[in-house]
């Protein structure tokens, strides 16, 4: 038992570390748990912050700020009609940047990233992964609405994306980049100490084996 309640201070006082609350209550199944939006631990073993009753491990309402989370899986839940729905979101290797869109063209359409409005999508892009040095690490996928050709030109000098097509109409880009600090998140972790994550064995013959 003592163990256990260690454990739980432990937890509890990390929760006061990360988000700076002081307003620490504990409670059990034979008192009603305190409101308020401080911290709040179970004797089952839940802390609640911004909740007083928490329905998980931890369960925050509200906005977390850290540097960085390490978790396997990112679910947002939607709840449709009554129905909880899994939403999980992609992964992808290396620390990257995406913006989607459509445009109508009828030859040629130029995407200039030095002259976009500000708070824009492509403005944000271009801000985000820092353009001007990661330019040519700029990765684009065209794909046209009819029956014809669509390619690209990127023109450093300019910081600008030309897109051509051989017929009129409407073409979805997306675009990936670097963002502006990759060079600082390599994809090979050194922290020995980090024990969770998904774990991925290869054996002969390309068979794989996983655990979490």
């Amino acid at each position: 038992m003592r163990k256990e309640v260690s454990s739980l201070v432990l937890v509890l006082a990390l929760g006061i570390a990360i988000l700076g609350i002081v307003n620490a209550s504990f409670t059990g199944p034979a008192s009603a748990p305190p409101t308020g939006d401080g911290v709040i631990a179970t004797l089952s073993g839940n802390v609640g912050i911004g909740t007083s009753t928490p329905a998980t491990k931890l369960h925050v309402v509200g906005t977390i700020t850290a540097t960085k989370i390490t978790t396997n899986t990112i679910d947002p839940v939607y709840t449709i009609d009554g129905e909880k729905y899994a939403t999980y979101v992609s992964g992808m290797i290396g620390q990257k940047e995406e913006t989607t869109g459509v445009i109508n063209t009828e030859g040629e359409v130029v995407i200039d990233f030095r002259n976009q409005q500000e708070g824009s999508d492509l403005w944000l892009f271009a801000k985000a992964t820092d353009l001007e040095r990661n330019f040519d690490q700029l990765a684009v996928m065209l794909t046209p609405a009819f029956a014809g050709d669509v390619w690209y030109e990127k023109d450093l000098d300019s910081l600008a994306l030309s897109i051509y097509s051989d017929n009129q109409g409407e073409i979805s880009y997306r675009l990936t980049a670097p963002r502006f600090d990759w060079r600082e998140l390599p994809s090979v972790l050194d922290d020995e100490e980090l024990t969770n994550g998904l774990k991925i064995s290869t054996g002969l013959g390309g068979k794989m084996w996983w655990d979490h």
